[in-house]
């Protein structure tokens, strides 16, 4: 029997029935690399692997469709040629269209597609989180309310459905999302995160860092060396110092 099974699920507390990996290793498939695992009931474990493939399609249709126009390392390149059967696959949850009207624009025609999904991304995130906390604390904190943690990219827009946008008003969203990202949160002071061990993941591929802001933390996230997200929450005192310890104690060993 699987030792993770009957614990608290890392994100909702209910009895786990196997091991969800953090981050999903669909994220890693063409890569040898270990996995961080925690306990996982059925409805954030087994029943989100179409979500996790789904995401991760999320991530590189934009570059798939793109990679002309993108300065991709040879990593990416790697996961977009191992991911191409999936990308397929995922095409009921995750699909390629236009975010730019060019009616008005031909110009504008040639700039690649960007993806759309039905499925809420920002909770992918939080699951993200929730589970690196996991791995550190080895429980549940019944503290935190990951369905109202903050989930913020400057790269996704939350729209679930085809839509289109006038150029100048899609430009002014991203200009003040970059402004936002470039002069506040690239401002604090961040730390180094974990990986998995003893084969780490591919920094090319993700990555992230953790910021301490009195009782909040911000965890700052890194895809494809072109995404980023930002995860914020309250824990309780008791997770705060084991987190802080866990991260002190990697990037002093760095």
């Amino acid at each position: 029997m699987s030792r993770y099974k009957g614990k608290p699920c890392y994100y909702c507390g209910n009895p786990a029935v196997g091991k969800e990996h953090v981050p999903a290793k669909q994220l890693f498939a063409a890569f040898e690399c270990d996995s961080i695992t925690v306990p996982g009931c059925a409805t954030h474990n087994t029943d989100k692997t179409l979500i996790d493939q789904a995401f991760v399609s999320a991530l590189l249709i934009p570059l798939n469709n793109g990679k002309g126009r993108y300065n991709l390392s040879d990593y990416v390149l790697k996961a977009l040629s191992k991911a191409q059967p999936a990308l397929e696959h995922t095409k009921k949850k995750v699909f390629s269209a236009a975010i730019i009207d060019t009616s008005n624009n031909p110009a504008l025609k040639s700039l690649p597609l960007v993806s759309y999904t039905s499925l809420y991304l920002f909770d992918w995130m939080r699951q993200v989180t929730a589970g690196l906390i996991y791995d550190v604390i080895g429980e549940y904190d019944t503290s935190i309310d990951w369905n109202t943690s903050g989930s913020w990219s400057p790269s996704f827009i939350d729209s679930p459905t085809s839509r289109t946008y006038k150029a100048a008003d899609l430009y002014e969203e991203f200009q003040l999302r970059s402004q936002f990202e470039q002069e506040i949160l690239r401002g604090l002071k961040w730390f180094e995160g974990w990986s998995a061990k003893p084969r780490p993941y591919p920094k090319g591929i993700f990555r992230f860092q953790v910021h301490f802001e009195h009782r909040e933390v911000l965890f700052r996230y890194r895809f494809y060396d072109q995404y980023s997200w930002y995860v914020a929450f309250q824990p309780s005192l008791q997770t705060l110092r084991k987190l802080w310890q866990k991260t002190l104690t990697h990037n002093l060993n760095l």
